[in-house]
């Protein structure tokens, strides 16, 4: 079993993906497969890759031996500026919930400084020509923006930053003819629906509304007072169009983490932290914090689809969780790679539906792949000494892993473990007692039938183990020693009917040469005879005739 170890995955490019198609151990055969598939499945591409392992280093390599199609287009141009979205055109896009995102990124620091949230700056002349004023502050941000922008407007820097002051300055007169006309309905802080009333006076109802209380909140010193009575709001108010304004306030306030710990609670660890996010989303979140009720209320909005802005920006808040580089859980690799797969199964929400969409499912295969790293699995392999503990360590990782290509870094993590000669004997040597190493080897097998590796790797895996366990009975001649044990045949035949029956020989040689034996200690010409007799002398218990026929029924043995 010494020596380099290869196989060849053949992977298909579709939908700006490479996924795997099928594996080969025959280099020639794995092309010609490749030709094929190009051929019939439509791809942009295929690829078949030379993946080789060996005895003395954990850890795989691969080697790309064959390439077919189109190779994935680099991106041209500056790739160090990144687009900030979206390009407004008019000032209906500057209100829109991603433009109001850019702008609390843009302008954290006065907005912090000034208390208000970006939904206020829009809606009240006395923020916005405060910002106005700043100079420095303003201009610094639309030449930022300007900059990222014009690959896509194909405008010059100029023109695009002459288009943004624009807008902010047709923002800014439209609040002040608001104001001076008296069109902005009078609110004292307390009956919404009456706002919403007078409002609806309007042709543009939702500005009137927004305009009120972006005034009324400024005599709340804070955004965290701001904050509160927003979900106070929500918690009193049915009204859809209510709603649907206090949804673009909540979304902006829970850009910041800060009230979200104040609605969610502080988790353990950003694992429980992106869990209760999904939650809350899904709109099954529960908490004990002072904010239960409020959260009871959101999670009903949630599930009748009412708060579709702070839902996205919840789901933004996961989708950049998940892009970072901050571990579940600090300090713990093993237990931060379990979170991976808790996180896709709750981010599920129907077939190839998911929170978060494709954007979360890839952030989580990358996260999965870092931890792939020789040095990585090495310390989460710290303390598993042993071969068997360590196969058992590398299983148990596997089951936070995602994505076909992170499976297969552990099951070849797995495999030279196995096939190791050195390794092999430590095992035996391991195994003192030959039927509770069996019985392990089995329970392993059981993990890996679990784990969704693939075919390719499963088979070799399932197949070391199986070896290893018809090893260990051939050195301990067991069954021999299973039969001189016996006091009569009918008690060797039981014996092996049961272990069969308890599933604890590895499959499929270890059982079927336990299963042979007993297959033929059972129809040897005195076994029937002397097992009737037992029944009939007492010497067994009453139902010990059910018992026998029950376990060769359950055995499969006829």
């Amino acid at each position: 079993m010494a020596g380099l170890k290869k196989h060849y995955e053949i992977q298909g490019l579709k939908s700006g993906s490479w996924t795997v198609q099928k594996v080969y151990d025959d280099r020639s055969a794995a092309i010609d497969a490749a030709k094929t598939l190009f051929r019939d499945l439509a791809l942009k591409a295929v690829k078949v890759l030379e993946v080789s392992f060996g005895d003395t280093e954990v850890g795989f390599q691969d080697k790309e031996v064959y390439f077919e199609g189109e190779r994935p287009a680099k991106a041209s141009g500056d790739s160090s500026v990144e687009l900030i979205r979206p390009v407004c055109r008019n000032i209906e896009d500057m209100r829109t919930l991603m433009a109001r995102r850019s702008i609390a990124v843009l302008l954290a620091k006065p907005l912090q400084g000034w208390q208000i949230m970006p939904v206020e700056l829009l809606y009240h002349q006395g923020h916005l020509r405060r910002l106005s004023d700043t100079g420095q502050v303003l201009q610094g941000a639309v030449q930022k923006v300007a900059i990222s922008q014009i690959q896509k407007t194909g405008q010059k820097v100029n023109e695009r930053v002459l288009e943004l002051y624009t807008l902010v300055n047709e923002r800014l007169q439209g609040l002040k003819e608001d104001g001076i006309e008296g069109n902005v309905p009078d609110f004292d802080g307390q009956d919404l629906l009456g706002l919403y009333r007078a409002s609806q006076k309007h042709d543009n109802w939702q500005r009137m509304f927004l305009m009120a209380l972006a005034r009324h909140f400024q005599g709340l010193k804070t955004t965290d007072e701001k904050f509160a009575q927003i979900l106070d709001y929500i918690g009193q108010y049915d009204e859809p169009g209510i709603v649907q304004i206090l949804d673009m306030y909540l979304a902006d306030f829970l850009t910041l983490s800060r009230h979200l710990k104040q609605l969610l609670g502080d988790e353990n660890n950003l694992g429980d932290a992106v869990l209760s996010l999904v939650d809350l989303i899904r709109g099954n979140k529960e908490t004990a914090t002072v904010h239960a009720r409020h959260v009871d209320r959101l999670c009903v909005l949630m599930r009748d689809q009412l708060l579709p802005q702070t839902r996205e920006t919840l789901i933004q808040r996961v989708r950049e969780i998940l892009q970072g580089n901050k571990s579940f859980v600090a300090g713990d690799l093993l237990e931060s790679a379990r979170y991976h797969s808790l996180i896709l199964t709750r981010i599920r929400i129907g077939q190839d539906e998911h929170i978060g969409g494709r954007e979360a499912i890839e952030a989580l295969q990358y996260r999965c792949e870092r931890l792939m790293g020789s040095m990585t699995i090495a310390r989460m392999l710290e303390g598993a000494d042993l071969p068997l503990d360590k196969v058992d360590r590398l299983l148990k990782i596997n089951k936070g892993v995602i994505g076909a290509s992170n499976k297969r870094a552990i099951a070849n993590y797995i495999l030279p473990v196995l096939q190791s000669d050195y390794n092999i004997r430590e095992i035996l040597a391991e195994g003192r007692v030959p039927l509770a190493l069996v019985n392990r080897l089995r329970g392993l097998q059981k993990q890996v039938l679990k784990a969704n590796f693939q075919e390719f790797h499963e088979t070799r895996i399932l197949e070391a183990l199986d070896q290893i366990a018809l090893t260990a009975l051939a050195e301990a001649d067991l069954l021999s020693v299973l039969e001189k044990r016996a006091a009569t045949e009918v008690h060797l035949g039981l014996s092996l009917l049961e272990l069969i029956v308890g599933d604890r020989l590895t499959r499929p040689e270890a059982e079927k040469q336990v299963r042979d034996k007993a297959r033929m200690t059972i129809k040897a010409p005195t076994f029937l005879p002397t097992l009737q007799g037992m029944a009939d002398k007492g010497q067994a218990p009453p139902d010990f005739l059910k018992q026998f026929y029950n376990l060769l029924k359950v055995a499969g043995i006829q």
